[in-house]
């Protein structure tokens, strides 16, 4: 909150609390002070001022939902939720309060009740489109994608020179792999808004999934633009490197969303050390002392620490554009990254036996990413009754929780607590034969370290596996294993038993 809010807040307290002062009955004056302190953090006196009004004036229902949205702010969920429910009892056909509601309803995940109230709206405003819009956004969360689809239609129908609604139409048909359709969609949307950020990112990450790299780039930079996207002023006051002579010069690689993606294009490092370059990275600190591994860079920086003095500089996903990479040009050469013997961890078990290490799952704040990729531990328990193996967990996070609620967790070494960051990690993955994963930053780091993964992914899988095949021209260690249909991982998991079955008779 700025500075200019905490004044005008501490205003507002001021100014309700004179008003009650002279009138300690006046509920709108304690209901606006019940407000103004919730809004300050101020939650325990905020929150019982609420309570009292509402209790006095149970049957208004704008009184209701202001408390609810305090209570939300005050992470009391169960609270907030019974006085939604109540709200909506009261006012079930005012079109200002359903949309209201269903939008808090969709932040704490209650969709059923979210598409309830879009549901009742659409019928109050059968002229308005972002009702349906909403509508269908909902709809498409719970996976309801048939009627989500028609609601979309009708919504592009009454206003179609929106490009959000050809936006979120296109991620929902990407949704069910009509790759085509989203496609059209996407493109769509950039002809009625040519600087939409959001659909040039989308269409580059859909045209890669495709295998058409060189297309993709044209539309790919464009997220150095997406909201939540920090263009720092230490940064962005250099020139971005284009791929002009860099003799002498120094260049910042910096890292720019998550560990697994700037483990893959790290490796760009070398090739831009080839042009002349002197090479500063700077990632995340989970990441410096494995970078520091990397055999043409001069220094790593953590972020947020000092920069040094640079030319020029250029984020690690980036680099594929510069360097016009092709399906054919891709450079696969591993490994670009080292473990360190200091690192090493002593593994509990036997060591003459085959060793493999098992991940499950990735940030379920990730969504809806993680929905497509994520799966139970107890999906591997067609795995763990084979004979010679001992599993290790690199599961790390909340899922790692799964570990002490599954009846196999006991067949598996928990490794977790042992990763505290990416350097240790190495190290242990130098230890073991084989490294099963869902699509986490872990593929990456097994293939940058030229150690043997096998990728089970979604059927919808991550753009930079392509959408066929099982072999990643990003690292040549790493196989695939591809889900037939969303939500059906025995078969992909029975498929990789096999493999194992034959890998260990060989």
């Amino acid at each position: 909150m700025s500075q200019k809010d905490d004044t005008a807040l501490a205003r507002a307290v001021a100014v309700c609390r004179a008003t009650l002062k002279k009138d300690p009955m006046n509920l709108q004056a304690s209901f606006d002070l019940g407000l103004a302190l919730t809004q300050s953090n101020q939650m325990v006196e905020g929150l019982t001022r609420l309570d009292q009004v509402v209790k006095r004036v149970p049957n208004n229902p704008q009184l209701r939902l202001a408390y609810a949205q305090a209570l939300l702010l005050g992470k009391k969920v169960d609270d907030a939720c019974m006085h939604l429910d109540e709200t909506l009892r009261l006012a079930p056909n005012e079109p200002p309060v359903l949309f209201k509601l269903a939008s808090l309803y969709r932040s704490v995940g209650r969709l059923d009740a979210a598409i309830d109230c879009f549901s009742r709206l659409v019928v109050l405003k059968p002229h308005e489109p972002s009702g349906y819009s909403n509508l269908a956004n909902a709809m498409t969360r719970v996976g309801r994608f048939k009627e989500a689809f028609l609601h979309y239609q009708h919504a592009i129908a009454l206003n179609p020179q929106s490009a959000t609604y050809q936006f979120n139409y296109g991620k929902a048909l990407e949704e069910v792999a009509d790759y085509s359709g989203a496609e059209m969609a996407y493109r769509a949307a950039i002809e009625l808004q040519s600087e939409f950020v959001e659909a040039h990112w989308a269409l580059a990450q859909l045209l890669w999934l495709q295998g058409d790299l060189e297309a993709a780039w044209e539309y790919y930079d464009m997220r150095l633009f997406r909201r939540g996207f920090e263009r720092r002023t230490e940064v962005f006051a250099k020139p971005t490197w284009d791929g002009s002579d860099l003799t002498g010069k120094t260049l910042l690689f910096y890292g720019e969303q998550g560990h697994g993606d700037a483990i893959q294009f790290v490796r760009y490092a070398d090739m831009i050390a080839e042009r002349g370059a002197r090479v500063i990275v700077e990632c995340r600190p989970g990441l410096v002392t494995l970078f520091r591994s990397l055999e043409t860079v001069d220094q790593v920086v953590e972020r947020g620490q000092p920069l040094p003095a640079f030319d020029c500089q250029l984020s690690m996903m980036s680099a594929p554009v510069v360097f016009n990479t092709s399906r054919k040009s891709i450079p696969g050469k591993t490994p670009y990254l080292y473990s360190r013997p200091k690192d090493r961890v002593d593994l509990p078990g036997d060591s003459s036996t085959f060793r493999v290490g098992l991940v499950w799952a990735g940030n379920p704040d990730n969504q809806p990413a993680d929905a497509r990729r994520s799966f139970p531990l107890s999906t591997y328990d067609t795995l763990l009754t084979l004979p010679g193996i001992e599993f290790y967990s690199l599961q790390v996070g909340k899922p790692a929780q799964q570990l002490a609620e599954n009846e196999f967790g006991s067949r598996i070494f928990d490794l977790g607590p042992k990763l505290t960051d990416f350097a240790t990690t190495a190290a242990v993955v130098e230890q073991l034969d084989l490294v099963i994963t869902t699509c986490t930053s872990m593929p990456h780091l097994v293939g940058a370290l030229g150690r043997e993964a096998w990728l089970v992914l979604g059927a919808i899988p991550d753009f930079r596996w392509f959408l066929e095949g099982e072999d990643s021209e990003w690292y040549p260690t790493i196989r695939l294993f591809r889900q037939k249909e969303r939500g059906d991982w025995r078969p992909v998991m029975n498929e990789v038993k096999s493999a194992l079955e034959a890998r260990l008779k060989n």
